[in-house]
């Protein structure tokens, strides 16, 4: 359990978000895997995506998962009915070919064979009122790749629960802070070109209907990646993330 005392003693000082992925996605790929997504999905994230308590981490970029949330396959995604009802670890892949092939598994399955995924870990960690969890991806062939997979899986699962905790309490004290000092200027900040895309619209004046319409994408998605650029700036008002991401050079007048 190396692994997992090495990540246990470096989220012990990991006060940022984008820190805490770079720390878990560093150990997991120094294990064999290439990947990893970790998701809150509280009762409303069908209708209000960015319903307090929602999250979506990953270290491969945030722009995959839109087209899966804008065209509602969500609310026909089996795996999260799966994650809901599981609490031990199974192979994510597995699951997806032996389920019906609904619209949302065939886009699972084709957005997995465009990224050579092989195997996966699905590590349910569930809260009440909230479906939570975790994906931890490997990539490649061969019978070591099997091994590393098969011999890893306990250790993927706690690290998976160590990290999902970290990953929520820094979600809690942002969305409880009203202090836009939280931000620190000399700190990287992570933001997509759909998050910038976003801001930079909002700097303009447009509601979040006028940004979905001009971005071809559903207003609940113009939420959720408002959301996420408010967590990661420190702020709760769309003027502060204005703000911050004119001064910070983010979004240009």
């Amino acid at each position: 359990m190396e692994h997992l005392k090495r990540l246990e003693q470096e989220l012990e000082t990991t006060q940022t978000e984008a820190k805490l992925k770079k720390v878990f996605s560093t150990i997991i790929k120094a294990m064999g895997y290439h990947g990893f997504d970790a998701y809150c999905l509280r009762s409303r994230i069908d209708d209000d995506p960015d319903y307090p308590g929602n999250f979506f981490l990953n270290d491969y970029g945030l722009e995959l998962p839109w087209s899966y949330l804008d065209d509602g396959w969500i609310k026909s995604d089996p795996t999260l009915v799966e994650i809901s009802l599981r609490s031990q670890p199974f192979e994510y892949l597995d699951f997806l070919r032996k389920v019906q092939k609904n619209s949302s598994v065939k886009w699972q399955l084709g957005a997995l064979a465009l990224q050579n995924v092989k195997q996966a870990w699905c590590v349910p960690l569930n809260v009440t009122g909230a479906i939570r969890g975790m994906t931890v991806y490997m990539r490649g062939n061969g019978e070591d790749r099997t091994r590393i997979f098969r011999e890893t899986g306990s250790e993927i699962q706690l690290m998976c629960s160590t990290f999902i905790d970290r990953a929520s309490r820094l979600q809690s004290n942002t969305e409880n802070s009203e202090d836009q000092n939280n931000h620190r200027s000399d700190t990287p900040i992570e933001i997509t070109m759909r998050e910038a895309d976003c801001l930079r619209l909002a700097a303009r004046g447009n509601t979040n209907s006028e940004i979905a319409q001009l971005l071809s994408v559903s207003e609940n998605t113009v939420r959720f990646h408002l959301k996420n650029i408010f967590r990661k700036l420190g702020v709760t008002t769309r003027a502060n993330a204005v703000s911050i991401g004119l001064k910070s050079g983010i979004i240009e007048n």
